[in-house]
């Protein structure tokens, strides 16, 4: 046979059948309202807590506002917008569970940790911003941008009306801990959502990295304003480029080290700075140029800089402000360093410089230059934060 031949007749409904169906929806949905009612009254007491299996579906023009005084343990949600905040707690992958966040804006807010060091938050988003006073563990499936991110829905009230309740404004990934953003298959570019000049501020350290299932898929990494951990080490890490902005800087204080790696190229803006406060600093492009804008130690008397390119290693700015500043740099290029009409600026005190390929133009600082085998280590930011 070609098909059942109930089927049609079972898919014809007479009036009285769509009347029902009608009358089903509108209780489905009276029913809906009233659990969302009820948990936007009971859920600011206690947790909220999805089991791994569980999903709230508001469809891409709708948005989800979920809010606890304590935890909040997501299952899946799907949403245009969504919002969530663990006021006192974290929010928690539940185990089990799917992509925790399908949406196109997300806003996390929590008291504690988004995520956790073994096991991320998991998500589908286009645009992000979270706060934590713990740390940040998120796994992204695709692209995502970093930004502003504001989240407006509709609170049904005891009498079956609707108010429009609004999450504010946020920007940034802010924590209080470690952050660590990994995406599985696109790029990750970061923006200055509230004009403060910072885009990624951590106590402990940061972890941006990008992965791509096919090559057509772009994995850069776009910084358009400062990262920024207090004592912690960085680590940028694209499956494409790294490209740093202007005020695209990156920077960490005490003791913490830089760890830039493209599979590409590197383009630091002229102004784009990496400094730290005397840790070591490592930039590589493995198969492309590194474009420098300016990497500093903090001074020629401390820390080691590496400068590393498949390609060339060229001058950003085009004059004669220093480039690098250290104690130590190794310098190796595939193709040149530096150019005839604009020599690479260093300031350093011992250097190792090898160009494959091309030539290579430096101009050191007042100080006399020892020429000597160098190592340099920095700490590679794993996904656990660690």
């Amino acid at each position: 046979r070609d098909g059942d031949p109930c089927a049609l007749p079972k898919a014809c409904k007479n009036e009285v059948e769509l009347a029902g169906a009608r009358a089903a929806h509108r209780r489905d949905g009276v029913a809906m309202a009233r659990f969302l009612r009820w948990l936007d009254e009971h859920a600011a007491a206690g947790d909220i807590n999805m089991a791994g299996g569980a999903g709230l579906v508001a469809g891409p023009a709708g948005a989800l506002l979920l809010r606890a005084s304590d935890d909040v343990v997501l299952g899946n949600l799907v949403a245009g917008d969504v919002s969530v905040l663990a006021i006192d707690g974290a929010i928690v992958n539940a185990p089990g569970s799917g992509t925790n966040v399908s949406a196109e804006h997300l806003r996390l807010q929590a008291g504690q940790a988004i995520g956790a060091s073994d096991r991320h938050l998991s998500t589908a988003v286009t645009h992000l911003s979270a706060s934590a006073g713990g740390g940040i563990f998120i796994t992204e499936n695709d692209a995502i941008v970093i930004d502003s991110v504001t989240v407006l829905a509709n609170r049904v009230d005891s009498d079956g009306g609707a108010s429009v309740i609004t999450e504010a404004a946020r920007a940034d990934l802010v924590a209080g801990g470690h952050i660590v953003l990994d995406t599985l298959n696109g790029g990750i570019t970061l923006n200055d959502g509230n004009a403060d000049g910072n885009v990624v501020v951590a106590h402990g350290n940061v972890r941006l990295s990008t992965r791509e299932s096919l090559e057509a898929v772009n994995a850069d990494i776009v910084v358009l304003a400062t990262v920024r951990s207090g004592a912690g080490s960085i680590s940028l890490i694209s499956a494409d480029g790294i490209a740093q902005g202007v005020s695209g800087h990156i920077r960490t204080g005490g003791a913490g080290t830089l760890d830039v790696l493209a599979a590409g190229a590197i383009v630091m803006a002229d102004g784009a700075l990496a400094e730290t406060e005397g840790g070591n600093i490592r930039y590589q492009a493995q198969t492309g140029d590194l474009v420098i804008g300016r990497i500093s130690t903090g001074g020629a008397g401390a820390g080691q800089v590496a400068a590393l390119a498949g390609g060339n290693i060229v001058d950003a700015d085009g004059g004669d402000a220093n480039d690098i500043t250290a104690r130590d740099l190794i310098i190796r290029a595939g193709g040149s360093i530096g150019a005839a009409d604009d020599f690479l600026d260093v300031d350093v005190v011992n250097l190792s410089s090898r160009s494959e390929i091309g030539a290579t133009y430096l101009q050191s600082g007042p100080v006399n230059v020892n020429v000597d085998s160098l190592s340099v280590v920095v700490n590679r930011v794993e996904s656990d934060g660690t």
